[in-house]
């Protein structure tokens, strides 16, 4: 009865989705596109909430509610911000965030990875920012970078408690 928990609690965790917050701070596709997004863009994804008029997806993604949330996400979270200044002077920022299996065109890692800030341009180079693309995974871990151990440590609790009660 026992090895039957165990074996079920390991299939639990290793097959386990999680949810990410699935939004844009574009007002429409064409707007992704100036980003600079059509080559690594999931043209038939239908899971991302345009937000468009505000800073909810750039800065606040859990104002969005569960409309701005993607369930059941098989792979990594994806974070993808662009930040510049704008005309005024004020710091502003292009966001999409989302499960990267659903959203982006295939390439994307299989662990997490939050590299440094580049230096990039969007809107055909006519503004100029730094840009970074983090992966994560946990439940809605793509508001921010972390870092998480989760599945390799109930891996190893679950082989421990398989041994202690063999």
């Amino acid at each position: 009865m026992i090895c039957l928990v165990i074996l079920l609690a390991s299939v639990f965790v290793v097959s386990a989705k999680q949810d990410c917050y699935s939004c844009t701070s574009a007002k429409d596709y064409y707007t992704l596109q100036t980003w600079g997004w059509s080559p690594y863009w999931n043209q038939n994804s239908n899971n991302l909430k345009f937000d468009g008029s505000d800073d909810r997806c750039d800065l606040h993604p859990w104002m969005l509610g569960n409309g701005g949330i993607y369930s059941d996400c098989p792979s990594l979270c994806v974070k993808w911000q662009f930040s510049y200044t704008d005309k005024n002077g004020n710091t502003d920022y292009a966001t999409v965030r989302g499960c990267a299996s659903d959203i982006l065109n295939g390439n994307y890692p299989n662990q997490e990875q939050c590299p440094a800030f580049v230096d990039s341009s969007i809107m055909g180079g006519s503004v100029t920012g730094t840009a970074r693309t983090c992966y994560c995974n946990g439940p809605l871990c793509n508001p921010a970078s972390k870092t998480a151990s989760f599945g390799i440590g109930a891996l190893i609790l679950i082989a421990i408690f398989a041994v202690i009660f063999k």
